[in-house]
């Protein structure tokens, strides 16, 4: 399913556990594995669900890909994430070092075990859109068939953080 064929892939990055220092290593090695087309500024906003632990930094990444989207998931940013320590647990909303979402793959929709695209929390969640839209409110949700700017924007809760360009960072 469009493996070979270069598609732009929106990435969500959050992370609360360390969140300055695993974002910027999770953005090095996107760099090293992918053409970045962008990246957002990041926010720190209050946890979903389980509130109980540190606020996350939130922001995204533009990505080219001509992998797969399953490739993609669970053959390279898998793999990250688990570089970066990701321990995954039975709780979805648990703190974790770094957690890579693909919020949308070119124009397809995905629904199947393990991944699903666009991600259902785009259009919900404040921390997913407002970066999101900073690096492509001109792209098509696939499913509403309106670009991502046509959504309304709460900023309440967001907090913008300073995550210093991935050309600063040592490598």
């Amino acid at each position: 399913m469009n493996a070979g064929k270069v598609n732009k892939v929106l990435l969500g990055l959050g992370s609360n556990i360390n969140p300055l220092e695993n974002i910027q290593k999770c953005l090095k090695l996107l760099y090293d594995e992918f053409t970045v087309i962008a990246e957002s500024s990041f926010y720190s906003s209050p946890p979903v669900g389980y509130i109980d632990q540190n606020n996350f930094i939130n922001g995204c990444a533009l990505i080219e890909s001509n992998l797969s989207p399953n490739d993609l998931k669970f053959n390279k940013l898998r793999v990250i994430e688990k570089v970066l320590g990701r321990e995954r647990t039975g709780n979805k909303n648990s703190s974790r070092t770094i957690d890579i979402d693909i919020l949308l793959f070119g124009d397809l929709i995905i629904k199947e075990e393990g991944i699903t695209v666009p991600d259902p929390d785009l259009t919900e969640r404040n921390y997913l859109l407002i970066p999101a839209l900073e690096i492509s409110g001109e792209m098509i949700h696939p499913i509403y068939k309106k670009k991502l700017k046509c959504f309304s924007l709460d900023r309440k809760g967001l907090e913008l953080i300073t995550i210093r360009n991935h050309k600063d960072r040592v490598k």
